[in-house]
């Protein structure tokens, strides 16, 4: 099979804790999962098409956006990256304030996650199970719930100073799991440094369930080596599995399929046995 396509966020769906993966290839979706252990090919076009103003442009500035588009569409303003910067609760528009109450002002929660290493994270409470296996987190549990962003985003700063805020992503997709001491003990900590000016948020002792997530891999690299068309216009060899928006290769490369959105690729999925 194959297709061209602008690349775009993997689609995830869980069910009994397994997750499984989609792929836009022309105009085909394609379940990513079943490719296991068959060879995938990604070549580059060369065009990059900014996922605001639908131009094609010689390079991304961020994000997957143009330099003009970064700063001025709502959908990469500050509450993006900073959710503690979110102004809409207070009626104040940053680019565009009906886009932004529509996603600042809804329920929120406040996570950890095990992505290798634990982290906290903040998003919509009904996209959080799409968010976890986004981060390829083997386990996750919700710490508190709010009614918009900024008080999730509060939190977050505030508990940045025990645990990282980003996902380690080398030892995600070298399967670095917990065996549950470390989600237990993280919870405990959070529990115990928050202040008297959160402690309405957080969900009682035993509230929030420990989602699990098992990802399709039939193999984790010992030494994962990062891919991207940037440097590699042709990425190809076995699929192992995906995890995350990741793409694990036989050799050892690793490439970040939401890291490239926006690129134009020629997909290409054939069986070894052909």
């Amino acid at each position: 099979m194959t297709g061209t396509s602008l690349l775009s966020k993997l689609t995830t769906s869980f069910s009994n804790g397994r997750v499984r993966y989609f792929m836009e290839v022309g105009p085909h979706v394609v379940a990513l999962h079943h490719w296991i252990g068959q060879r995938v090919q990604l070549e580059f076009t060369g065009k990059r098409v900014c996922q605001s103003c639908q131009k094609e442009v010689p390079v991304f500035y961020r994000m997957g956006y143009c330099k003009p588009c970064f700063f001025s569409d709502p959908g990469a303003g500050d509450a993006i990256l900073h959710p503690e910067k979110s102004l809409a609760h207070l009626g104040i528009a940053d680019r565009d304030l009906a886009v932004e109450q529509a996603y600042q002002i809804q329920p929120h929660v406040v996570y950890l996650a095990h992505t290798g290493g634990v982290k906290v994270g903040v998003t919509g409470a009904r996209y959080r199970w799409n968010r976890w296996m986004d981060q390829g987190a083997d386990k996750a549990v919700v710490v508190a719930r709010t009614e918009n962003r900024f008080d999730a985003g509060q939190m977050e700063v505030f508990l940045k100073d025990y645990f990282s805020d980003k996902t380690q992503w080398q030892w995600m997709v070298t399967n670095r799991q917990d065996s549950g001491a470390e989600l237990r003990k993280a919870q405990e900590t959070a529990r115990a440094v928050l202040t008297d000016t959160f402690q309405s948020f957080l969900s009682s002792p035993g509230q929030e369930e420990v989602v699990h997530f098992q990802y399709p891999v039939s193999s984790y690299p010992m030494e994962p080596k990062s891919t991207g068309f940037d440097n590699n216009p042709c990425i190809s060899g076995i699929l192992t599995g995906i995890r995350g928006q990741y793409l694990l290769f036989k050799d050892g490369s690793v490439f970040n399929v939401r890291s490239h959105e926006g690129y134009e690729a020629v997909l290409t999925f054939s069986s070894i046995k052909d």
